[in-house]
Formats: C-alpha cells, structure tokens, sequence
C-alpha cells in the first residue's frame, strides 16, 4: 500500500470518529489501532463490518471500494517493489556498502566528525533513524485507551464487548516492553470472558496464550507452561476451536520445550503447527515464517545443518516475499540465521543477517528492546571473536542504553553485558574501566541471583583473573580464595573447576614469594585432578608446569626438571609430540637446563618450542618470550652471539608494542639484560 490509499484510510476512519455515536467510536478505534498492526488484506475486510456496523451504506460502499483497490493494486503489481537489502542497509547508515564488482564484506561507517585511519572503524554514535509512522506509540495508546473507556460507559466494565480493546491494548504494551502494565489488562479479560462464557471456551484459550507469551517473553518459562497446557486442553476438545490458533499455540510451546532442552517434542509440536497452518492459511502466510524458523533451530540443535538451512531460507523468503526485507518480524529469524552461519564457520554472512536484524529492530516505531539488545550483543561478540575491539565496545554500550529503564536494575543481562564490555575496556588498555564494569557486573549477580550462582561464581573468576593480569596478586588472591570458598560448598570435592580455582591461588600466592602455600596449593590441584573422572591429562600437565615453574624461580631445578617432564609425557602421549600444548613443558625444560648450566639440552628444548609455536600459530607473546630465553642461552654459551642480539630485540620490539602489564614487565627484563650486556642507547 502506498501513502495516498494510506492516507485515504485513515481520513476516512477518522470521520467516522466525528460521526459516530460512543459505541461507534470505540470500533473505529480499534480499526485505527490495527491499520498501525496489521496486514492490510485483513483490513480490507475490518473495515467492511466497520462501515455495516456504522449503519451508513454508502460509506461502507466507499470503504469497500476502497478495500478492492487496495487488493487489486497489490494483485497487479502496483505497491512500490522493495529496495535491495544493501540499499536498504546503507540507507540506515549502519554499513558502508562495497560496489558490486569489488565483492568486499561490508564495512562499519565512521562518523564523519571522527575520521580514523585503524583497521577497527567504529559504528556511528547515533542509531539509524527510524521512520515515521502513522500513529506514534503515544498516540495509539491514546486511542486504544478511549476505545476501552467508551466500550466500558456503553456496555459496562465487566461486559465481554470490552475484552477486545483490553487485549488489544495490552498486545500494544506487550510490543512495547511494558509487560507490567499488559498484565493486569490480561488479566481483567481473562476473568471477563471466565465469567460470560464458561473457563473452557476458546476465547478463554486465547487471553491464556497470550498471558504464556507474555511470561515467555519475560523468561518466566515455569510459570507459562500451565497457561499453555490449559489453553492447548481447551482447544484440543472444543469443536470451535480457530485451526490457526491451534497452530499459533503448538509453535510457541515448541519455543518453550527448546528452551528447556527437550529438541525431539520440540520438533514434533513444530511439525504439528505447520501442518495445520499450511492447511488453514496457505504455504506463503507470514505466520509460517516463525514455526519454519522453529523448527530449523531444531534441526540445528539435532546436527541436521542442510535441512536446517534449507528451512531458515523458507522462513526468510516467506517473511521478505511478505513483509520486505527489513521488516522488524524477520529479526528472529534473521538473528537464528546468524547464530546458525557463525556455527558453519561463515562470520560475514554471520555479520549481514545480524546487521539487517538490528536495522529492522531500530526502525520499529515500537521495537522489541530486549530483542534488539541481544542481537547488538550477539555482534558484539563476534566482533570481539575478529580482534575488531572498537566496534563491540560501541556495541556493548548500546545495548546498556537500549535495556536502561526497561530491564530491572540487576537484570542478570544487564550484568553480563557490563562484563563483556570490561573485557574489551581491558584488552584495548582501560584498567580503571575494565575494573569498574567487572565489579559492577559482579555486584549485579550477586543482587540478582545470590552468592553461588554459576554465573556469579564465573564473574568472581574474570574478576580475580583482571587483577592477575594488572599484576595487582594480593587482589586476585583475594577473589580467588573467595571463590574457592564459594565452590566449596556448591561442588564435589574433585570437581574440575575447584582444581582451576585452586590453581590460580597457587600463582598468584607464588608472585607473591608465599611459596610454602603456593607448594600446596599446586600439589592439592594435582590430587584433585587425579581423582577427577575422566581425569583430564592436558589440565595435569598444566598444574605439573606451574609447580616446576615455582621450583625453577626457587632454584631448586631437578625437582623442577621432574614436574616438566612428567608435564610433558602426559601431554605428548595424549596429543602427540608436536601438539601446540607441548609447547609450555618444553619451554620450561629450556629454561631449566638453562638454570643448570646444561646449554645444549637448553637449546635443543627451546629449538622445539619455537618450532612447534611458529608452525602451530601459538600465542605471539609466548613466541616473543621464547625468542628472549633463546637468547640468553646463545649468549651465555658463546654459540651465536650475533643471532642472540637479534633474538632479543625482535622480543622488545614485540613488547613494546603491547600495552598489557605483565607484558611490560618482560620488556622490563629485557632491557635490564641488554643494558648487563654492554647494549644501551640507540644500538639497543
């Protein structure tokens, strides 16, 4: 439809208002409520019984009239066809798109004020802007409201004629992410029609459905399932019973068995609903699209990636043949598709459906904010995942702006997203920020979920884990006994995750010279990964590492050359004698020998090390130091002096180029032995 039969519409609907009687009124606006939600092919034939129930036939005539044209000009072709998707996107701002001939990824635009020559470009600080609808949200609501004040003076609050305008203005709330004020309208409908048509009539079924929606959408999954399961009894044994709402309610309780992990009933219940719904409605209807993108998550969740594929793409060509390609309905599934591509190893794609999916969601005159908020997040995280830092921090903020206001104060989202962005505030260099966000987040879970919750224990881990990386021990060792003591009274003694966390005491307990507790905390990590079933041999090797890595600093070098080798043979005879975690053992064995005089063992471990990390791409700050204890070693041993120089400054070079703390404190070791050796000022 066009903006002139758009606008003929709603001229005509609102001299119906002028004319009208009260009761009159309140019908027309509903109609005008639902020319700003629904499809217009089912307008045609609202406005039909508006213009009967008016009693003025020749303005039903002219409605009708009006209704055939509009469905003769979508028949013949005369609705403006939809832009290119591309089009589309650059006409937001949120990409840059490449020519076609160049066949390059898209590209985030930098906002003009901030020109930036990194190879990061930052997402502008404004959101698209969205277009202007025929009512703004404010404004339906205000109609929506009159509607139900004048059905409630015509025919009193408790009569089934209001149920209507509740529901329809508690859908508009629910659209809004205002569930606390759709609930009690809901609610109010619910015993309305319990009262005038009996609990088990369909209608009841419906307000049922819609109350388990509305808790769904709120993760109140226990809570929605006996609205569910009662509105499916009623509509199972009532002849009545409209086959599409039927099909409706399966796909959502579909949803609901996914989310609790049971995929083969959820799989059922999708294929139920599409039966039924192909049969009722036809196999191009939108509502198709959500129970095809149903049941493609299913079949991801049971490792069917084709026919997953093949149904994302139904879902999507049902949706953009119906809607466009930017319609704010197609976010779901285009957010799913992105999850699936970024499964399948394919993050551009990934990258596209989730951009279209928040261009859709932000150009929504009511978007959905969660929804909006975990789409931005879930790309931020694969922005994250590409080393692009700028580009998720700015994503991250914006979803803390999109949920401010709309989500409790310590919704465990809000936490997590507070987390995620103390993550990049510290990769990028930002410890005063990193450290504020981690303990934010932290202080939200433990608001929300209490003490031992998994995802708060988890936060206490990143938290410990960001003091260790300042070097700040006396810190980490704090929040790292805190956790111990928390694992300890919700895990079994050989759990895996209280030997990682005992682990970690022991480093930071030996940075600190406290190497009689350091001694025992490694030697507890190992008893309780040798308990641990299955035990994890690449976990022993790395506990056996830390203990001699303690005893090398101590000098005492034969107990240290024991806990490598014990490392190394376990590691070896489970992932094979070039594997990139062999790395670690025989690094510390060169360094051993190193200590011990024994320059030929020393070298022949190091030459292994650094063969394995530059052919397996390990760590470029562990080849860096590698290079460094390579050098000590040829210089000491009078082998190769000019080779040691050149092996040491590629390892400042590379040092001097991070900004991390312990990674200074590498350079730091690296110009000390430099300035030992005679190499100070510019030949350094």
């Amino acid at each position: 439809m066009n903006k002139r039969q758009t606008s003929i519409l709603v001229r005509t609907l609102k001299v119906a208002l002028a004319i009208a009687s009260s009761v009159l009124v309140a019908a027309s606006l509903d109609q005008l409520y639902r020319i700003y939600n629904t499809e217009f092919n089912v307008l045609t034939k609202i406005i039909g019984e508006t213009g009967l129930r008016l009693g003025l036939s020749l303005f039903g005539f002219t409605l009708s009239l009006i209704g055939h044209w509009v469905v003769l000009g979508r028949k013949k072709g005369t609705v403006r066809p939809a832009q290119p998707v591309e089009v589309l996107l650059d006409t937001l701002g949120w990409i840059e798109v490449a020519p076609e001939e160049e066949s390059a990824p898209p590209v985030i635009a930098v906002p003009a004020a901030e020109p930036s020559q990194d190879l990061d470009p930052e997402f502008p600080d404004q959101p698209p802007t969205q277009p202007s609808p025929l009512f703004s949200p404010r404004e339906t609501e205000a109609l929506l409201r009159s509607a139900l004040e004048n059905r409630e003076k015509s025919f009193g609050p408790e009569h089934p004629k209001v149920v209507e305008a509740l529901l329809n203005l508690g859908q508009l709330y629910e659209s809004q992410q205002q569930p606390n004020e759709a609930r009690p309208l809901y609610k109010r409908a619910l015993s309305t029609l319990e009262a005038a048509q009996g609990p088990e009539h369909p209608a009841v079924a419906r307000v049922l459905h819609l109350q388990g929606r509305l808790l769904v959408q709120q993760a109140r999954m226990s809570e929605a399932e006996p609205l569910f399961q009662r509105a499916l009894a009623i509509y199972e044994k009532h002849p009545q019973t409209p086959p599409a709402d039927l099909a409706f309610l399966l796909n959502d309780i579909a949803e609901l068995r996914h989310s609790q992990g049971l995929i083969d009933e959820a799989t059922g219940l999708c294929r139920r609903a599409l039966v039924i719904a192909q049969d009722v409605l036809g196999p191009d209807h939108i509502e198709l699209a959500n129970i095809y993108n149903n049941l493609a998550v299913c079949q991801e969740k049971k490792e069917n990636p084709a026919e997953a594929d093949s149904l994302y793409r139904r879902a999507l060509e049902i949706g953009e043949k119906a809607l466009g390609p930017l319609h704010p309905q197609l976010a779901k599934i285009l957010r799913n598709l992105a999850g699936f591509q970024l499964a399948r190893k394919n993050p551009d794609a990934a990258e596209m459906s989730y951009l279209r999916a928040i261009a859709a969601l932000e150009r929504s005159p009511s978007p959905a904010v969660l929804l909006t908020a975990q789409c931005v997040v879930e790309l931020g995280d694969l922005y994250q995942s590409l080393r692009k830092w700028k580009n998720a921090g700015r994503l991250f903020e914006h979803a803390l702006s999109l949920v401010q206001g709309v989500l409790e104060p310590n919704h465990s989202f809000t936490a997590a997203v507070n987390i995620k962005l103390g993550d990049v505030s510290q990769v990028r260099g930002e410890a005063m920020k990193a450290e504020l966000l981690y303990r934010r987040g932290l202080s939200m879970l433990q608001k929300n979920l209490g003490a031992n919750h998994p995802k708060v224990l988890a936060a206490h881990y990143r938290l410990a884990g960001f003091y260790e990386l300042q070097g700040r021990h006396d810190k980490a060792a704090a929040y790292y006994q805190q956790l111990l003591d928390q694992q300890e009274r919700v895990l079994e003694a050989s759990h895996a995750e209280l030997a990682e966390t005992v682990y970690r005491l022991a480093r930071q307990c030996e940075a600190q010279k406290n190497f009689s507790l350091a001694e025992a905390c490694y030697h507890r990590t190992v008893s309780l990964l040798e308990k641990s079933q299955p035990p994890d041999p690449r976990q022993l090797g790395v506990a056996h590492c830390g203990l001699g890595g303690m005893y090398r600093f101590q000098g005492r070098f034969e107990e240290a050359e024991s806990c490598y080798q014990k490392a190394a043979q376990l590691i070896e005879k489970t992932l094979g004698a070039y594997h990139v975690e062999l790395a670690p053992a025989l690094f510390g064995l060169g360094k051993t020998y190193h200590g011990m005089r024994k320059y030929k063992e020393a070298l022949f471990h190091l030459e292994k090390t650094l063969a394995i990390q530059e052919c397996k791409g390990d760590d470029p700050n562990a080849l860096a130091q590698t290079w460094f204890a390579m050098a000590c070693v040829l210089w000491e041993s009078k082998q190769d002096e000019h080779q040691a120089i050149e092996l040491a400054r590629k390892a400042k070079a590379h040092f001097a180029a991070s900004p991390a703390v312990p990674f200074q404190r590498d350079l730091a070791m690296i110009e000390s032995w430099m300035r030992r050796i005679g190499l100070v000022g510019s030949s350094a």
